[in-house]
C-alpha cells in the first residue's frame, strides 16, 4: 500500500513561518458564501467557533443550514430550495484520507433529506479558497458556473458547457480554468431533471445520492468551480508537530490492516465479492437464489482482465480508484472509472446480468450521463419484475421488453431515461412516480426505505443490524449512513461488547444488541462526514480501523477545540438529530422508518436461504434504538427533553 504522493507535504514538513506565507488556520476564518442566483448577488460570513463546536463542518454544518434554509413546505425544483456544498472541518489538509465533501438539500428523489458525499480533490481546490460551506439558492435565466477564486466569487456563462457529458465537461473545464482547478458538475442526466442524477468531480467521483445533480439542473448550474490556485499553501495547524505525528501512527496501523491492502489491489469490488460468498446479493430484485454464472463478476478478473490504473482522492494512503479498460468484443475500447461495489451488484445480479463487460459499458454510461447507478438499477429492476407480472405492458415500454439480463434493452432504457423518452421519461422521476403511475403494486417489487432504493446490492435479511440500520437510515435505503459492517466480520461477543459497550450477539440472524450496533455506527459515521474523512479508514469494514478516540485526537491536533471523545460522539448524535427533526417537519409528523415489504418474505436462496424479517421482534429491536436516540416512535422526530439536551434551539440556528 503506497502512501502520499510524493509532491504532497506533511504539515509540519512543509509549514510556513511567515503568515503571510500560509493560509488561515484550518479553523479560523474560513467563510460561508451565500450565493443568490436569480438576483446574481453574494455574500458571506465567517464561520463561527461555536458552529465548529456543535458540529463541526461537512454534513454537519450542512444539515444545519437545511434546518434553516429549506422550509418544509418547499420544492425541491423551485427557486428557494437550497443547494448547500461544505467540506468536512480537515477536508483538504494533508492528513489521511480527509478527502470527502458534502453536497446537501432537498431531495428530488425522495422529496426528503438529500445528502450525499464525494471524495476525489475538489475538497482541496475548495479549501485553496476563502470558503468552506455555500448555501445557494435562486435559478440562472441561462445555463451558468459559480466560480470560486480565492476571496471572490463570481458567476459566468455556461452554455458552452451545456449538453456535454460528465467526462467531456470535466475535461473542458480543466482546459479553461487550468489544471489544478477542480469543479463539481453535472451531466445530461442532471440538466433534463432526472431525479436520481449525481453531482461528480475529477471525471470519477460522484455524490450519487438522493438526485443532488437534479437539483443543480434545476437551478441551470452546470457546475461549481474552485480555481485551486493556492493548493501548494499548507494550512496553519493548531499543533502541527501532534497532527504530523498522529498521521504517521495512523498510517502505520492502516498499513497492518488486510481490508485496505484488498481494497487497493481490486477496489471497492472486492466487497462485492465477501457479500457474494455470504450469498447475500440480491439477484433478480431479490426474487432468486444466487445466478448461475456470477462468479465471472469476481474483482479478481477485474484485475486480470481490465484495470489498466490506479489512482486515489486527495491525501489517500489507500488508493482504492481502478481505471479499467474493455479489451476486445462488442464493447472493446470503452474506458472509464471504477467499477464501485454498489454499481456491480445493482447494474449486474440485480438485473440478472452476468457479463462484466455490458455491466462495466452501462457503468460507463451511467457516468457519463451523471446518473445514479444504484437507484438506476433498482427502478428497472422493479420493472422487470412487474413487466414479468403483467403489471407493465409493451404499451407502457413502447414497444420495449423487459428481462432479466438483456443488456442491450437495459442499455436502451438507460439512454432514454436520460433523455426523458418514452417509458424512460417516467422513470426518470424516480421510485415515487412509478408508484403513482402503477399504484401499491409497486410496494411489492420496490426495494427502498423513505422513499429512496436501496444503495446496494445487499439483501440485509440475513442481517438484523443491516436490516435496522436501512430502515432509520436519515436519507433512506441506504449501507453508508449507519450500517454496522462489523456484525458480518465473525467477531466473538467479547469483542463486540468492547467495541460497542453492550451485549451484542455475533450471530447476525439475532436482534441481541443490534440497535447500539446501529446507533453507535451512525454517531461515527456522521462525525466522520463532518470531518471529511473517508469511510473507508474509520471503523466500517474492520475493528482495527479509526474510531472516535484517534479521530477526537486529529480534530483537537488540527484545530485546538479542546474535544473529548463523549464531545464528539455527541456531535454525531446531534448531526442525527437535526436531519431527523428537519425530515418530521418535511412529512407533518409521519414516520417513514421501515423497510420494504420484499424483506418479509423468505430468501429465496444462499446462506440465509429462508430468513426474514419478523414483525415483532424487528419492532422490538426499532423501539430499543429509538429509546437509546431519544425519538418518539410515532414523529421519528427527537423528543423536546432530546433537542434540549443537545442544544438544538434558536440559537443554534443563528451559528449559519
Amino acid at each position: 500500500m503506497r502512501g502520499w504522493p510524493a509532491n504532497l507535504r506533511l504539515p509540519i514538513e512543509g509549514f510556513a513561518t511567515s503568515r503571510r506565507d500560509v493560509m488561515q488556520g484550518a479553523l479560523a476564518k474560513r467563510k460561508v458564501a451565500y450565493i443568490d442566483l436569480s438576483t446574481r448577488t453574494t455574500r458571506s460570513r465567517e464561520i463561527p467557533q461555536g458552529a465548529r463546536e456543535m458540529l463541526l463542518g461537512g454534513r454537519g454544518i450542512n444539515m444545519l443550514a437545511l434546518l434553516k434554509y429549506a422550509e418544509p413546505h418547499l420544492d425541491p425544483l423551485g427557486p428557494d430550495a437550497p443547494l448547500i456544498v461544505g467540506n468536512g472541518l480537515l477536508s483538504g489538509i494533508p492528513g489521511i484520507s480527509l478527502a470527502r465533501t458534502s453536497v446537501s438539500g432537498i431531495s428530488p428523489e425522495s422529496g426528503l433529506l438529500g445528502d450525499s458525499s464525494v471524495g476525489g480533490h475538489f475538497c482541496a481546490a475548495l479549501r485553496s479558497t476563502a470558503f468552506d460551506h455555500m448555501v445557494i439558492t435562486g435559478k440562472l435565466e441561462n445555463p451558468g458556473l459559480i466560480v470560486l477564486d480565492g476571496d471572490d466569487v463570481s458567476l459566468e456563462d455556461g452554455t458552452w458547457l451545456w449538453g456535454r457529458d460528465t467526462f467531456d465537461a470535466h475535461d473542458a473545464l480543466k482546459s479553461r480554468f487550468g489544471r489544478d482547478s477542480e469543479a463539481l458538475l453535472i451531466g445530461p442526466a442532471g440538466e433534463n431533471l432526472v431525479r436520481f442524477s449525481q453531482v461528480r468531480t475529477g471525471g470519477r467521483h460522484a455524490a450519487s445520492r438522493t438526485g443532488l445533480g437534479c437539483l443543480m439542473g434545476a437551478k441551470r448550474l452546470k457546475a461549481i468551480v474552485a480555481t485551486g490556485k493556492r493548493q501548494d499553501v499548507v494550512p496553519e495547524l493548531f499543533d502541527p508537530r501532534a497532527f504530523t505525528e498522529l498521521t504517521r501512527r495512523f498510517l502505520r496501523a492502516l498499513k497492518k490492516v488486510d481490508v485496505l491492502k484488498h481494497l487497493a489491489k481490486r477496489g471497492t469490488p472486492f466487497l462485492y465479492d465477501l457479500h457474494s460468498r455470504m450469498g447475500i446479493i440480491r439477484t433478480k430484485n431479490a426474487t432468486s437464489g444466487p445466478l448461475e454464472g456470477s462468479n465471472s463478476l469476481r474483482s479478481s478478473r477485474l484485475v486480470e482482465r481490465y484495470y489498466v490504473h490506479r489512482t486515489g482522492c486527495f491525501s489517500c494512503p489507500v488508493r482504492c480508484q481502478h481505471t479499467y479498460r474493455i479489451p476486445d468484443g462488442k464493447y472493446a475500447g470503452i474506458e472509464g472509472p471504477g467499477i464501485e461495489y454498489g454499481t456491480l451488484g445493482t447494474i449486474g445480479p440485480v438485473l440478472g446480468i452476468t457479463d462484466l463487460d455490458a455491466i462495466l459499458a452501462i457503468n460507463n454510461k451511467l457516468n457519463r450521463l451523471g446518473m445514479d447507478s444504484c437507484t438506476a438499477g433498482n427502478l428497472i429492476a422493479a420493472a422487470i419484475e412487474l413487466f414479468d407480472k403483467g403489471v407493465i405492458t409493451e404499451r407502457d415500454t413502447g414497444g420495449l421488453r423487459l428481462n432479466w439480463g438483456d443488456t442491450d434493452a437495459i442499455m436502451q432504457l438507460v439512454e432514454t431515461i436520460a433523455r426523458r423518452e418514452g417509458f424512460g421519461a417516467l422513470l426518470a422521476d424516480g421510485a415515487r412516480a412509478m408508484r403513482s403511475h402503477f399504484g401499491s403494486v409497486v410496494d411489492e417489487a420496490m426495494v427502498w426505505s423513505k422513499r429512496l432504493p436501496q444503495s446496494d446490492a445487499v439483501d440485509v435479511r440475513g442481517h438484523k443490524g443491516f436490516a435496522l440500520g436501512v430502515a432509520t437510515s436519515t436519507r433512506g435505503a441506504d449501507h453508508l449512513r449507519s450500517r454496522p459492517t462489523l456484525e458480518a466480520l465473525n467477531l466473538s461477543a467479547g469483542q463486540l461488547r468492547k467495541i460497542f459497550k453492550a451485549p451484542v450477539s455475533p450471530d447476525s440472524t439475532s436482534y441481541e444488541g443490534k440497535a447500539e450496533m446501529v446507533r453507535q455506527t451512525e454517531s461515527l459515521f456522521a462525525v466522520s462526514d463532518a470531518i471529511g474523512i473517508c469511510r473507508f479508514v474509520v471503523q466500517f469494514n474492520s475493528p482495527d480501523l479509526l474510531g472516535i478516540d484517534e479521530l477526537t485526537e486529529y480534530v483537537n491536533a488540527a484545530c485546538g477545540l479542546g474535544l473529548t471523545s463523549k464531545d464528539l460522539k455527541t456531535i454525531g448524535e446531534r448531526i442525527g438529530a437535526i436531519e431527523r427533526l428537519w425530515i418530521a417537519r418535511r412529512t407533518g409528523g409521519e414516520n417513514l422508518d421501515g423497510l420494504p415489504s420484499r424483506y418479509s418474505e423468505p430468501m429465496p436462496g444462499g446462506r440465509f436461504r429462508g430468513e426474514s424479517i419478523e414483525s415483532d421482534a424487528f419492532q422490538a429491536a426499532l423501539t430499543r434504538f429509538y429509546e437509546l436516540s431519544g425519538i418518539d416512535p410515532a414523529s421519528g422526530a427527537p423528543l423536546a427533553s432530546t433537542l434540549a439536551e443537545l442544544g438544538i434551539d434558536d440559537e443554534l440556528l443563528h451559528l449559519i
